[in-house]
């Protein structure tokens, strides 16, 4: 019982089997349904904010990938002033705490810390943060076909429904495609990105170079990422931050990030989007 007990902390710690195999052994109708709808949902004790009433200079940021783009940093972060956490599952806005609405897992999450540099460095006046991310996922399982290929789409529509309009799509995967070639992964991610602009959405797509999980680095995977990041601007791709340089104890407890990487991973995000939040509000205010 205690060696199976510690066999799933570490599992989860380094994605190792069965962490990524689990929902493969459960595909189906149940789990496809389901899919569409996974992460965290517990809105119970948090505080509901008008989505319409939030106020100009609002950046919308949709937020997917896989864990480290959800809630499985060690450390939540609790609300501050400005920030709204938008929910995949009712379509409402409440104020932003970890673990974020609508992104798998129970912890802490990279987006908070994001949005509090960006208020303080008064690049806008609110961040609606809207997650989708959910551990162990592939690429493929995100583009048209895959098992989650609705699950943008449902995010894109409850978003108008409510009257926002994406700002920017930051994207964080690639730890779970160690097995993948580089021509795969890239044909996945721009069959995904062909989706994502026939839903309408036309805001930008920053594709980060993550692949790290613990000592292990996917080298031909991140150079996939940062050709994708760099050569498809008629796309409307742009590079997000190389976390794969955050390595060690400070920053990472195996493949998730610790507080202080949390912290360092919302910070090289900051660095990424600061000199171009001037240009999404205008964008997303039309």
């Amino acid at each position: 019982m205690i060696c199976a007990y510690a066999y799933g902390v570490i599992s989860h710690r380094y994605e190792l089997f069965p962490y990524h195999y689990a929902v493969w052994l459960v595909r189906g109708g149940a789990f496809e349904s389901w899919a569409a709808r996974g992460g965290y949902d517990v809105s119970i004790g948090r505080r509901p904010a008008s989505c319409a009433g939030i106020g100009p200079r609002t950046l919308v940021l949709a937020t997917f990938g896989q864990s480290n783009s959800a809630n499985s940093g060690a450390g939540r972060f609790g609300s501050a002033p400005g920030i709204y956490n938008f929910s995949l599952f009712d379509g409402r806005c409440f104020e932003a705490q970890d673990p974020l609405l609508g992104a798998g897992g129970d912890g802490g999450s990279v987006w908070i810390p994001l949005a509090q540099q960006i208020i303080e460095s008064d690049l806008a006046a609110n961040v609606i943060i809207a997650p989708i991310g959910l551990g162990g996922t592939r690429v493929e399982d995100w583009a048209p076909g895959g098992m989650l290929s609705g699950r943008f789409n449902k995010l894109s529509e409850s978003l108008s429904r409510a009257g926002l309009r994406v700002s920017a799509i930051l994207w964080h995967q690639g730890e779970s495609d160690r097995g993948t070639g580089a021509e795969a992964y890239r044909a996945s991610f721009l069959s995904l990105v062909h989706g994502i602009r026939r839903s309408g959405i036309a805001a930008p797509i920053y594709v980060a170079r993550a692949t790290r999980c613990g000592d292990l680095v996917n080298l031909e995977i991140n150079a996939a990422q940062r050709e994708l990041g760099l050569g498809y601007a008629a796309l409307g791709l742009r590079s997000g931050p190389d976390t794969d340089t955050l390595a060690g104890p400070i920053w990472r407890d195996g493949c998730h990030f610790t507080q202080a990487g949390l912290v360092r991973h919302a910070g090289m995000w900051f660095d990424v989007l600061a000199q171009d939040v001037p240009g999404l509000l205008e964008q997303s205010a039309h």
